[in-house]
């Protein structure tokens, strides 16, 4: 009962923001963009919130658990990659988006580069985005349903199973962000990016103390037998190699950064361009308690269950259910579940989007008035969170399935929107090709580099990013000189009747 309790309680006033954002949805940009008056602390931590998603509760604390120190890279790669989009990418791009009148990421593009008839830009990114999307907003529900699998049966009058809860929490996301749409997307994420936090902060702590405190504690994670545990820092006795592939690895989340349009999404959205760096600032915060809590909390719970989980990231709601009374375990997987609603509703937004704004207006010349653009991408969100269901029901790796579609947009988009933003020259048959070259290798090189022989680049993130964006750099100075963003502006004017201007 305590658990049905709280989880009421956090459904309540995710229904409420929802309910409340929803008269604000007067025109497209509202739904998608909240009117591009998003303030700064709700930028900061709902860009963060969504960034971070089931894949900080679940995912990273299982990769811990399993790889032990090693898994500390991943907290470096990803805080490098938040400072690069706050502090170099999100003012340029804030800028740049409302003056095209860009909705989107393929808006954007497209208007960077003037449109030609063709839509090249705008379709690829429509199909890095989508195709990346169907992976990540399903590895979104996947760990709401390892979460309510690990705790049903042991937490009295709770039983659900993994079906019902991948279907109760995708049903959840869709309503309150087919109601409130992007603002109550991101109030909520305020709230849920808060629990987030409290809850990779306390289990942690809880565990240290249950153990004894931090003596005690080594001692057991010593005793797991595993020698990488405590020592991935070294090279150890597997060599340069190992070392050189684990930094790669781990580190190589960082390029995925620039090429996240759910993340972008809030840097556009964000009211006053001039506040961007106060955003990333506390942004920056946000991310390095939370990722070194989620990382503790993976690296604990191998001491405190001798490394006997069958599934790693099983971790955090097992740890919570052993360590915590009812109530406050019921709080903590109430903030796993918001971390997964915290992404897929941003997600939901941005897919949806994609097919109205990039696909129906833009590329088949469908004009629509706001109201039937808004109720269009309501319905874009249902059918985009019932295939994301589907492919849900198939348990899989979370931390593979996002990484997977992590890269896809890293690689596909990233060095695009990188360079598109910061260096005049930048040429539009070069884009292109760059986003071909980065989604493709991206998605074969995992299937190829043992063959080669190079098992310690297994990677594929890294050098598809790096690939991509050698590609565009080369064939823009190749081609010339394209002229600046500023210089174009007139011929890609947004449209009045979609966006209310």
């Amino acid at each position: 009962m305590t658990f049905l309790i709280v989880f009421l309680i956090y459904f309540a006033c995710v229904a409420t923001l929802g309910l409340i954002a929803r008269g604000r949805n007067k025109r497209l940009d509202d739904f998608l963009l909240a009117g591009r008056h998003l303030g700064t602390f709700t930028s900061a931590i709902s860009a963060q919130a969504s960034d971070m998603s089931a894949w900080l509760v679940i995912a990273l604390p299982g990769i811990a658990y399993r790889d032990g120190l090693s898994a500390i890279w991943v907290v470096v790669g990803c805080t490098a990659g938040t400072v690069f989009n706050w502090f170099v990418l999100a003012r340029r791009l804030r800028h740049q988006t409302e003056q095209y009148g860009a909705l989107t990421v393929p808006d954007y593009l497209e208007a960077r580069f003037g449109g030609d008839g063709t839509h090249v830009l705008r379709l690829i990114a429509v199909f890095i985005i989508l195709f990346s999307y169907c992976s990540y907003v399903s590895a979104q529900f996947i760990a709401a349903g390892k979460l309510f699998e690990t705790i049903s049966g042991s937490v009295p009058g709770l039983n659900v199973s993994y079906t019902a809860a991948i279907v109760i929490g995708a049903a959840i996301v869709m309503l309150y962000t087919i109601i409130g749409g992007f603002l109550a997307a991101s109030w909520t994420d305020v709230l849920q990016g808060m629990l987030m936090l409290f809850a990779v902060t306390l289990v942690p702590i809880v565990a240290v103390r249950s153990m004894g405190g931090i003596d005690k504690t080594l001692e057991l994670l010593r005793a797991t037998g595993d020698p990488n545990t405590l020592l991935s820092f070294t090279f150890g006795k597997s060599g340069a190699g190992f070392f050189l592939g684990v930094l790669l690895s781990n580190t190589s989340w960082a390029f995925g950064y620039p090429g996240q349009p759910h993340i972008l999404a809030r840097y556009m959205a964000i009211r006053d361009e001039r506040k961007v760096y106060l955003a990333g600032t506390i942004s920056v915060i946000w991310v390095v308690f939370a990722l070194f809590g989620a990382f503790m909390l993976g690296l604990l719970g191998r001491a405190l269950t001798q490394a006997s989980l069958a599934d790693p990231e099983h971790v955090m709601p097992a740890m919570s259910y052993k360590l915590l009374p009812a109530w406050l375990c019921a709080v903590v997987c109430a903030a796993a579940l918001a971390a997964m609603m915290s992404t897929a509703d941003s997600q939901l937004l941005v897919g949806s989007a994609c097919i109205v704004e990039d696909i129906v207006v833009k590329t088949l010349k469908r004009p629509l008035s706001s109201a039937r653009a808004v109720h269009m991408s309501r319905v874009a969100v249902v059918i985009i969170t019932l295939f994301a269901v589907a492919v849900s029901l198939r348990k899989a790796n979370v931390f593979g399935q996002v990484f997977s579609a992590w890269s896809s947009l890293g690689a596909g988009l990233g060095p695009a929107l990188v360079l598109s933003a910061l260096w005049k020259r930048t040429r539009k048959e070069a884009v292109a090709a760059g986003m071909i070259f980065g989604i493709l290798f991206v998605n074969i090189w995992p299937r190829v580099h043992a063959p080669l022989g190079w098992e310690y680049l297994k990677d594929p993130l890294a050098l598809g990013f790096l690939g991509s964006m050698a590609i565009i750099i080369a064939l823009s100075l190749l081609r010339g000189e394209q002229s600046r963003p500023d210089d174009q502006c007139g011929a890609t004017a947004p449209s009045a009747t979609l966006h209310g201007r």
